[in-house]
């Protein structure tokens, strides 16, 4: 099982509340990578929500993210997590996110107001971000945080089952070796035995003459 990132934004209408929503996050089992505050310029926010930009609020979109600072993340939880974040933030209109999910961040957070004037068009203060696909996720991630690894990351289990079969198996006949052999200088022996011995080296075939 590989570990998955997303990217979370808590936009301007909840950063006062970003810790606390940091916190629920953490005890419903996500982790987070990393974390920052910014303020946004228009043109970043246009180029980071560039797949709106022919919608007819898309300038509302720049006015509001670009209106005050937000707090980017880089979550993980497990194989899952784009779509685990997804769940846990709730519809994407609060005001519908406290009919279905009550206990949702944007149930929670967002601007459940229906009379409000601003969200007739579609309800932007819906207090977070979160990316919509994998692909997506590791696009943004790169956005904010460019030197962020975002391919998946193996997990302890798979690390553990990597060791156990590539590199036990050949450590422990390198060490048989040693053992047999009794050099003067035992790292240096090991060392070399493993370099010559290396399963994984690539094999170079002379072309015919």
């Amino acid at each position: 099982m590989a570990l998955i990132k997303t990217l979370a934004i808590v936009k301007p209408d909840a950063v006062d509340q970003a810790d606390e929503i940091v916190e629920r996050a953490k005890r419903a089992g996500f982790a987070v990578l990393n974390r920052r505050r910014v303020r946004m310029s228009p043109e970043a926010v246009s180029e980071l929500y560039n797949d709106s930009a022919q919608t007819e609020y898309f300038s509302k979109l720049i006015a509001f993210m670009s209106g005050g600072p937000c707090e980017v993340m880089v979550l993980a939880n497990g194989n899952s997590t784009v779509s685990d974040w997804l769940e846990f933030i709730g519809p994407e209109d609060p005001v519908d996110a406290i009919e279905r999910q009550p206990d949702s961040i944007r149930a929670l957070y967002g601007n459940t107001d229906p009379e409000f004037e601003a969200l007739r068009v579609k309800n932007l203060q819906n207090a977070v971000h979160g990316s919509l696909t994998v692909s997506a996720a590791a696009r943004e991630i790169r956005f904010f945080f460019p030197d962020e690894v975002v391919e998946p990351l193996p997990t302890a289990e798979m690390s553990q089952k990597y060791i156990n079969e590539k590199i036990n198996p050949t450590l422990i006949k390198g060490l048989t070796a040693l053992s047999k052999a009794k050099p003067a200088d035992p790292l240096r022996f090991l060392a070399d035995w493993l370099d010559e011995n290396n399963p994984n080296q690539p094999v170079v075939e002379e072309p015919d003459n």
